[in-house]
């Protein structure tokens, strides 16, 4: 169960403890707290000592998006004309 911290409108997650891999550290994050496994954090660590992890922007193809998914080509085709419309004379798309 998350809570709502009086200061901001962060959710708090649980409390965690730091362990240590080879030379490195972790925090178990929770599943939660809806971060995708492979997905990359950027931690940024502010004045006051306070840790912020931020998601990494992907970069999203638009073939991949809803918007290309449900458009209409045909149409758009239709309205602006294409080769395929044109007559082919001789051997030029064999």
């Amino acid at each position: 169960m998350t809570e709502k911290t009086k200061k901001s409108d962060l959710e708090r997650a649980g409390t965690f403890t730091v362990g240590r891999v080879g030379n490195s550290l972790k925090v178990t994050i929770p599943t939660s707290a809806h971060i995708r496994e492979g997905e990359q954090l950027t931690l940024y660590l502010e004045a006051n000592g306070t840790l912020v992890y931020r998601p990494k922007k992907r970069h999203v193809s638009i073939w991949d998006t809803d918007f290309v998914n449900h458009y209409d080509f045909d149409a758009d085709k239709k309205a602006i004309g294409t080769s395929d419309d044109v007559k082919h004379v001789g051997k030029e798309l064999d």
